[in-house]
């Protein structure tokens, strides 16, 4: 019989042998063919034509997509672990090519959730809008031409040089820092932020390094 609508989906679908699925199903038109369904669908309106979704069938539909593209993410996840298990025992070369192309997605997007929440804080006014800096890019050739005590290193960008907050800009960003230290999640990722040895003894070094440089030391302290 024939049938109609959804009806139609609701039908058990044939099951088909390997051969039979690999091959092209359906016959092509010919171009008579698709010529007559042409002039007989001109003038036609679509059955579609003028309607629109509502918002609950708007949301499904957002729904849906969300859960099906979730389900795509678990599920090349899931095949690149299996493929990572079974190159740990077979190649060991390529299990070295795909764990270090898990540490790479992992650093970017690390990378991606800091930019989003700097958005976040400059949008909240917590954080000031980055400003372009006028330095020259430090590339080999300069670096060999700069001395080896060069105090580059306290120079200040331009456009940041003698910049200060409005009372009102203060006034949003101690809002802002109280309302964010009153999240336990984020009091607990800074209170767990840690820094490495070797960080530290970098930036010891460039500290001491700026105090070295007499500009550094009488700009910030004119009375010394």
């Amino acid at each position: 019989p024939f049938v109609f609508g959804r009806a139609r989906a609701r039908c058990t679908a044939p099951v088909l042998r390997p051969s039979e699925a690999a091959a092209p199903s359906g016959k092509p038109h010919t171009e008579a063919s698709k010529a007559k369904i042409s002039a007989a669908n001109k003038g036609r309106t679509p059955w579609n034509a003028g309607k629109h979704h509502s918002e609950e069938t708007r949301r499904k539909i957002a729904v849906g997509a969300q859960r099906a593209a979730l389900a795509r993410v678990a599920r090349r996840e899931a095949e690149r672990q299996a493929e990572i298990e079974r190159a740990k025992t077979e190649d060991p070369e390529r299990y070295a090519v795909l764990i270090a192309e898990v540490a790479t997605m992992a650093r970017r997007r690390q990378q991606r959730s800091k930019l989003k929440e700097r958005k976040a804080l400059i949008k909240e006014g917590v954080l000031p809008p980055k400003v372009a800096s006028s330095r020259r890019v430090a590339t080999p050739a300069l670096r060999r031409k700069q001395p080896a005590n060069s105090s580059s290193t306290s120079t200040v960008p331009a456009g940041k040089k003698g910049f200060k907050f409005s009372e009102e800009a203060r006034a949003r960003i101690s809002a802002g820092l109280r309302a964010r230290w009153k999240d336990p999640a984020y009091r607990a990722r800074r209170a767990n932020a840690t820094v490495s040895e070797e960080t530290r003894a970098k930036l010891s070094r460039a500290m001491k390094e700026k105090w070295r440089s007499g500009s550094y030391r009488q700009r910030d302290l004119p009375d010394m």
